[in-house]
């Protein structure tokens, strides 16, 4: 039997990189008179009878307010942070987003979120270049065992070093957990998920099969790709933005995988 594959949600608040979820209380919107707008994952987690939800964002906008709403109704929170990593955070120019590529950093244990604030602390004053950025030698310099060290299936260094003309050839504090991607339909995730396989076996480490959550339904698709253009000012009709040719990006896509 094949390993459960790990849902992992994205909040509004994470911008380019997020969902259009929220994370207020649960029952916000009916108190409100709210019929139209965004999904709750409060709701969400109450509805689902989820006892454990896998929260990913690019900042800590969300984490409190989560962790305490989640936990009212009955669900914990496994918190990730995903982070852009360069080859120097000195060197602030074009350049230097050639060599970017992302990681998601996840919480062991309760003494892991001080060694996560101090990394984001770091990426987003001294590495800070139009988004918080650490480079990986100061990664490896920080680090602590009490994190978990994922590779996001499409934005890592492997995905980057598949896809693009990318060389990136980072020096690891620690063994990877490889993310791979399920059921998201993606034209070259056959591809991604070669390049995931020979790594890990060459690598020793492991991979956990995940798929990334921004919207609840596949009805909700549409609302969503049309907030990454706006963010991304750019148009619906031709957005040349990542990830808009799939309407598999949501829960109800992740409800009907073989578990």
């Amino acid at each position: 039997m094949a390993d459960p594959v790990i849902p992992l949600f994205s909040t509004s608040s994470s911008l380019k990189q997020g969902g259009i979820f929220t994370i207020e209380k649960a029952g916000a919107a009916a108190e409100s008179g709210r019929v139209r707008g965004p999904v709750s994952l409060c709701d969400l987690a109450k509805e689902e009878k989820l006892t454990k939800l896998h929260l990913v964002a690019s900042n800590f906008a969300d984490f409190m307010m989560g962790y305490k709403n989640l936990a009212k109704v009955g669900c914990d929170m496994a918190f990730g942070l995903k982070l852009v990593i360069c080859e120097d955070i000195a060197t602030k120019d074009e350049p230097s987003f050639k060599t970017e590529s992302k990681v998601v950093i996840f919480m062991k244990n309760d003494k892991a979120y001080h060694a996560l604030i101090n990394l984001y602390t770091k990426a987003a004053t001294d590495g800070f270049y139009y988004v918080p950025r650490l480079d990986w030698k100061t990664l490896k310099y920080m680090w602590s065992d009490d994190l978990i060290l994922g590779l996001p299936f499409y934005s890592s260094f492997l995905a980057k070093n598949t896809m693009t003309f990318a060389t990136i050839a980072p020096e690891l504090p620690t063994k990877p957990l490889v993310l791979r991607e399920t059921g998201q339909e993606m034209p070259f995730d056959d591809i991604l998920g070669e390049a995931c396989d020979r790594y890990v076996a060459a690598n020793g480490c492991e991979s956990q099969a995940v798929k990334s959550i921004y919207y609840k339904n596949r009805v909700d698709a549409k609302a969503w790709q049309v907030w990454r253009c706006i963010l991304e000012r750019t148009v619906f009709d031709n957005p040349g933005v990542e990830h808009l040719c799939s309407r598999e990006f949501c829960y109800q896509s992740f409800k009907e995988l073989p578990q």
